[in-house]
């Protein structure tokens, strides 16, 4: 694990879920906002952090659905602006998205021939309605969770897009 992605973890007090909303106990990953191709730098302005399988799964988006990829990104870059966790209507939002693709690509395949949603990928309608319960279900584990003001931005960009 590298320094920025240690500095991240430390700093925005991460338990187990991820800024995808992914909740379990895999090694974190560094998602560079803006591409290292791009001229992106590893640094905490611009990361997101990952786990190793949603991190993958983020770019699997991208291969397939590059309109979705760069929505989620832009939600990704609006979290590490803010310096918080994501709010519960970031995770939701992204959760839809989420779906979304996964309505879309579950029965393809990939061209090695494996399906493109993996089961740890997959999520439902009972996950995006109960986001507010896994929030209070963490802040009781004594994880920091914070809820900030939404972007209004972001809810154009949900009703344009999703």
């Amino acid at each position: 694990m590298n320094d920025t992605l240690k500095l991240m973890l430390k700093m925005y007090k991460m338990g187990t879920m991820d800024w995808l909303g992914y909740d379990n106990f895999e090694r974190y990953s560094f998602h560079h906002i803006q591409k290292k191709c791009d001229g992106g730098k590893q640094t905490i302005t611009n990361g997101s952090p990952l786990h190793i399988s949603s991190h993958a799964y983020l770019h699997t988006i991208e291969n397939f659905d590059p309109d979705k990829y760069i929505f989620l990104n832009t939600i990704l870059k609006a979290i590490n602006e803010q310096k918080t966790m994501p709010s519960i209507e970031q995770l939701k939002q992204i959760k839809l998205v989420l779906l979304e693709f996964q309505n879309e690509y579950e029965s393809k395949l990939n061209s090695k021939g494996k399906e493109i949603i993996k089961n740890e990928y997959k999520i439902d309608e009972y996950d995006i309605k109960n986001i507010k319960k896994l929030y209070l279900t963490k802040k009781r584990k004594k994880w920091y969770i914070y809820v900030v003001k939404e972007f209004v931005f972001l809810n154009n960009i949900v009703q344009h897009n999703v």
